[in-house]
């Protein structure tokens, strides 16, 4: 029976593990990959959007991202 839903994709939100995103972040982020690293925390905050860590440092990624574009 099909409701009209999209099934879901094998990068679809479900299929990712919110704190694996959020460890990659980090290193990324300590690596001087700022954009990357926010791609990734966002995928997480995707995952969990009631996780306060995720939405405290897409905050301070997003600071970081802008500061090195200027």
């Amino acid at each position: 029976m099909n409701l009209g839903f999209a099934p879901e994709t094998a990068n679809g939100p479900a299929d990712l593990d919110p704190k694996a995103e959020f460890t990659e972040w980090l290193k990324l982020l300590k690596n001087d990959y700022p954009q990357k690293a926010l791609e990734r925390l966002q995928r997480a905050y995707e995952c969990d959007r009631h996780n306060p860590y995720y939405i405290r440092f897409l905050g301070l990624s997003m600071a970081r991202v802008e500061r090195k574009s200027h």
